[in-house]
C-alpha cells in the first residue's frame, strides 16, 4: 500500500526514482526542486500525516514551476494523496496541467501519476480515465504505450465505470459553451484499437466471471455499432466473440440478429448509396458462420426482395456487384421457400445483364463480374427450388408438386433463355481465346480467367438437355473473388494490350468498396484538457 511510509520501506522502483531525483538535484542545481525534496522528506519521516499537511500542500503549489518539479511531483504526490483526500482535486489539477506539457517525458510521468492516484482514491477513476483516454490521440509511441498501460490498470480497478467512460469518450456530447474534442473521429478509432487489443486478453479474468459486466459491455457495443466505420466495427465484433456468452457456438441467433440490426435493413435503399452497400456486405460476411450454424437469412432475403431487386437495373455497376456478391455468399444458406421467392427476381436481373444478340449483329456490353454472380445464384436457387423453374424460365422439372405447372406451356421462355445463354457462351469462349493471346497483369489475368471459366461452366450446364445445377451438395466451383483460381493455360508470346470494350472481351471483374465509411486519417493529436473543461 502507498501513502505514508518510511524511506527504508520503499520498493525498488521508488528507491531508483528517488536516487534519480537526488542525482538530478546534485548534477543540475534547481532551488525549486530542492524545496520540493525537503517537503517530500518531511512527509516520509513523519508518523502523523496531519502534522505535515502543509508540506503536501506546498508540493502541490510547487508542482509546475520547472520541468524537474513536474516530473518529481508526478512521481511522489500519488504516494501521499490517500492521507489528504481533501487536497486530491488540487493534486489532480496539477498533474492535468503537466499532461499539457510539450515534453513527452513530463506527460508520461503525469499519466503514470494520475493512474496511481486512482489506485489510492478509486472514486476519481472515471474522471481520470476520461482525461487519459483523450491522450490516446498522441503521435508518441512511448506516450501511447503508457496511456495503454494506465487505462488497462484503471480497467482492472473498476471495469464497468471505465468502459462507460471510454464509450462516452468515443461519442462525446459537447455542452453549450464547451469546446469540442479535437480529432474526435481519430480518437474514436484509437479507443476502438485500445479496447480491441486489451479486452480479449483481460476477458478470462475480468469479464468471464461477471455475466452482468459482459451484458453491460454488449449493450455499449450495440449502441456504438451504427456509428462505426468498417475497421472499428470489426474490432468491436472481435471483442464480442471473446466474451464467454458467445463462445462454443452459443447464442448464434443473438449474434446473427445483432449483425442484421447493423446492416441497414430498415433504411430505404438507394442504388447509389455506397455506404449502405458496403455495410450490408460487411455484415453478411461476418454473419456467414452463423448461417452455417443454422441461423436464418430470411430478413436479408426480404430486404433484397423488397428494396434491391425491384430496382436492380437502376443500380450503378460498382454497387450492383457488391450487392450480388453479398447475395451469392448467403444463397447457399437460404431455405427452399426463400429460394422460391428469390428465383423470379434473380432471373429478371439476369435478363438485364445477359442480353439477346442485337438484330443488326452488334455486340451489347457484358459485365462478366455480375453475370458470374447471377448464374451462381440461379444454380443455387434452382437446386433448392426446382419446381419454380418452369414458370420462371421454361425449364421443366417434375417434383410432383402442383406448383410445377407441368401442363402449362412456357416453351417461349425456354427458347429465350437458351438463346441468351448461347450468345453468352460464344462471347466467353472468344474472351478466353483473347486472354491466351493478350495476357493482362498477373492478378488481373487470374481473376479474368477464373470469372470467365466459371461463367462458361455454369452456362453450359444449363444448355445441356439434362440440366444439372452447381450447388453445395453436388458439382461445385470456386467463385472468382475467393482467390482459389483454376490453372491457366500458358499465354502465347504476344505483347500485352488493353482489352477492347466489346461483348467478346468483357471487362475484368470490378472491385467492391472496401469500407462502411471512408477511413479517417489521423491528424494532429489532442492534449489533455485543462481542469474544469473536458476532464469530468
Amino acid at each position: 500500500k502507498f501513502g505514508l511510509r518510511l524511506l527504508a520501506s520503499m520498493n525498488k522502483e521508488e528507491i531508483e526514482n528517488k536516487a534519480c531525483s537526488e542525482s538530478l538535484a546534485v548534477s543540475t542545481p534547481d532551488p525549486d526542486l530542492d524545496t520540493l525534496y525537503r517537503h517530500y522528506e518531511a512527509l516520509v519521516a513523519s508518523a502523523k500525516p496531519a502534522e505535515v499537511e502543509a508540506n503536501f500542500v506546498a508540493m502541490i503549489d510547487g508542482a509546475n514551476k520547472t520541468m524537474k518539479t513536474k516530473q518529481f511531483t508526478a512521481q511522489y504526490l500519488p504516494l501521499f494523496i490517500k492521507n489528504y483526500p481533501q487536497h486530491a482535486q488540487n493534486a489532480i489539477a496539477a498533474l492535468i496541467t503537466q499532461c499539457e506539457s510539450d515534453d513527452v517525458m513530463t506527460r508520461v510521468h503525469a499519466i503514470k501519476g494520475l493512474a496511481q492516484i486512482c489506485v489510492e482514491l478509486p472514486e476519481n477513476a472515471s474522471k481520470i480515465a476520461y482525461l487519459i483516454g483523450q491522450m490516446l490521440n498522441t503521435d508518441s509511441a512511448l506516450e501511447a504505450n503508457h496511456v495503454h498501460l494506465s487505462l488497462t490498470r484503471l480497467l482492472q480497478l473498476d471495469p464497468k465505470a471505465i468502459l462507460s467512460t471510454l464509450f462516452t469518450l468515443m461519442f462525446p456530447q459537447t455542452k453549450e459553451g464547451e469546446e469540442p474534442l479535437m480529432d474526435a473521429d481519430n480518437l474514436r478509432a484509437k479507443i476502438c484499437e485500445f479496447l480491441h487489443q486489451t479486452l480479449p486478453k483481460l476477458a478470462p479474468g475480468l469479464l468471464h466471471p461477471k455475466p452482468d459486466l459482459e451484458e453491460f459491455l454488449v449493450g455499449q457495443i450495440r449502441a456504438a455499432m451504427p456509428n462505426l466505420d468498417e475497421a472499428e466495427f470489426k474490432m468491436m465484433w472481435t471483442i464480442l466473440l471473446a466474451l464467454k456468452r458467445y463462445q462454443n457456438g452459443e447464442r448464434a441467433d443473438e449474434l446473427m440478429t445483432m449483425l442484421l440490426d447493423q446492416a441497414g435493413l430498415d433504411a430505404s435503399f438507394k442504388g447509389d448509396d455506397m455506404e449502405l452497400c458496403a455495410r450490408l456486405s460487411a455484415c453478411v460476411k461476418l454473419a456467414l458462420p452463423y448461417m452455417r450454424a443454422g441461423s436464418s437469412p430470411t430478413r436479408l432475403v426480404g430486404f433484397y426482395l423488397a428494396q434491391i431487386l425491384p430496382q436492380y437495373d437502376h443500380v450503378p455497376a460498382a454497387q450492383k456487384l457488391v450487392l450480388l456478391k453479398t447475395l451469392a455468399e448467403m444463397a447457399t444458406y437460404t431455405s427452399a421457400d426463400d429460394a422460391r421467392s428469390l428465383m423470379g427476381p434473380v432471373y429478371a436481373a439476369m435478363l438485364v445483364d445477359v442480353p439477346l444478340p442485337l438484330p443488326e449483329g452488334g455486340s451489347p456490353p457484358l459485365n462478366f463480374s455480375c453475370i458470374e454472380c447471377l448464374l451462381f445464384l440461379f444454380h443455387v436457387l434452382a437446386f433448392k427450388a426446382p419446381g419454380a423453374l418452369h414458370a420462371v424460365c421454361g425449364i421443366k422439372i417434375n417434383t410432383g408438386q402442383p406448383s410445377d405447372l407441368l401442363g402449362a406451356d412456357f416453351a417461349a421462355k425456354l427458347a429465350d433463355f437458351q438463346k441468351r445463354l448461347s450468345y453468352l457462351e460464344r462471347n466467353v469462349v472468344a474472351y478466353l481465346d483473347f486472354l491466351k493471346q493478350h495476357p493482362l497483369s498477373p492478378e488481373q489475368h487470374q481473376v479474368a480467367w477464373a470469372t470467365s471459366s466459371n461463367i462458361l461452366t455454369m452456362a453450359r450446364a444449363l444448355l445441356q438437355p439434362a440440366h444439372h445445377f452447381i450447388n453445395s451438395e453436388g458439382p461445385q466451383l470456386t467463385l472468382s473473388w475467393h482467390k482459389a483460381f483454376p490453372p491457366i493455360p500458358a499465354a502465347a508470346p504476344a505483347p500485352a494490350t488493353a482489352v477492347p470494350a466489346t461483348a467478346a472481351t468483357a471487362p475484368a471483374p470490378q472491385a467492391a468498396p472496401s469500407g462502411l465509411k471512408e477511413k479517417r486519417s489521423p491528424t494532429k493529436p489532442i492534449r489533455a484538457p485543462r481542469a474544469g473543461k473536458q476532464a469530468r
